[in-house]
């Protein structure tokens, strides 16, 4: 029982912290309830949008989800550009932009994207998540719009419990003790 307790300690010591498992989350972003710059998404797709500025956004509330470090973003968007044109966006958590990703034309595709991105903790529970146009389509290259269907994966990461500083000191002095009983008991029974 002894050794088992040492052990521990000893563990403890060496690793200097105890791993805790990440929580996450998935949304379903962007849905047809989401708010664009023209209203809620519905049905979306199209060629709407082609300036600077828009944006679709959708807020989730009472997550369970304290803070998040990663994500992975898995959505879709219609692109109704010429071949010569091409559109950018910034894609941000409660305001933070945690990415950016750019498409060229091609009139009557369906673009799909994928993003996995780390980033400084940002606190939650809730998180509005948005997407926004970094650029504008020049005059004539058409248009582009959301696809309701994607998802977000918000995570905490995998982090650690530090263990207190005092903590190797307690173990270094239980040891100690442990190891003065030892002895002391081989020698009485010698």
């Amino acid at each position: 029982m002894r050794f088992r307790f040492i052990l521990a300690v000893a563990f403890i010591w060496f690793s200097g912290s105890i791993p805790a498992s990440a929580a996450t989350i998935s949304l379903d972003f962007p849905s047809s309830d989401a708010t664009t710059s023209n209203g809620l998404l519905g049905a979306g797709g199209g060629g709407i949008f082609f300036q600077a500025g828009k944006s679709i956004t959708e807020t989730f509330t009472s997550t369970g989800l304290s803070s998040a470090v990663s994500s992975t973003w898995e959505f879709s968007m219609s692109n109704e550009m010429a071949d010569t044109a091409s559109a950018s966006f910034n894609v941000l958590i409660n305001g933070t932009v945690v990415d950016s990703f750019s498409f060229d034309g091609s009139r009557g595709s369906i673009e799909n994207i994928t993003l996995t991105n780390t980033f400084s903790s940002i606190s939650g529970d809730s998180y509005a998540l948005s997407i926004v146009a970094t650029s504008t389509v020049f005059p004539g290259g058409g248009s582009w719009n959301w696809l309701p269907g994607g998802t977000v994966i918000l995570s905490d990461g995998v982090s650690s419990v530090p263990v207190p500083a005092a903590l190797p000191l307690l173990a270094s002095a239980l040891g100690g003790f442990g190891l003065l009983s030892w002895r002391r008991k081989r020698k009485l029974a010698a």
